[in-house]
């Protein structure tokens, strides 16, 4: 979605240069009004960046030389982006405080960020799909002790795997 790639002139020509913010950019935030709206724009910007997406991140993840990579996908299991990976983490909280943290970040209202959730899946079924959960609790030190914990069962997993192990 940088200005000049091909995915960047393909969302300019279809959406027009009100998306291209006065940076050069590509406006988000309009963009998002205009996907959220219209199933068939949705499906359009889906087209051009979804195989985009997918292309870059298989590159990125096979030239990290780190025993494990962590791909930080809101549609994963939507859009088949596990396809990917070995191992799927689905981080997880109360939708009220999703709702709340989402409109704070990005400057919108609850209701804009219900219509963008309503095209995700729901967090059962998110959580069933998931190899491992963690929850995004408010408490830093409790996040904190859960990354620690996931971190050294990556580690362990990634060992075994080097080795040939099942994980």
């Amino acid at each position: 979605m940088l200005p000049g790639s091909p995915v960047f002139s393909a969302v300019a020509e279809k959406f027009g240069k009100g998306v291209i913010a006065p940076d050069g950019t590509l406006d988000r935030r309009l963009l998002r009004s205009i996907v959220f709206s219209s199933p068939d724009a949705l499906a359009f910007l889906e087209g051009v960046t979804h195989p985009a997406i997918m292309q870059l991140m298989a590159e990125k993840m096979a030239s990290i030389g780190a025993p494990y990579v962590i791909a930080v996908v809101p549609l994963l299991f939507e859009k088949h982006f596990d396809s990917l990976v070995t191992r799927t983490l689905a981080v997880d909280l109360d939708e009220s405080l999703q709702i709340s943290r989402t409109a704070e970040r990005d400057s919108s209202d609850p209701e804009s960020v219900r219509a963008i959730m309503s095209h995700q899946l729901p967090r059962g079924k998110r959580a069933v799909m998931a190899d491992d959960i963690i929850y995004n609790d408010p408490d830093p030190e409790v996040k904190r002790a859960s990354v620690s914990l996931l971190h050294q069962r990556y580690l362990a997993l990634a060992g075994r795997m080097a080795r040939g192990e099942e994980g």
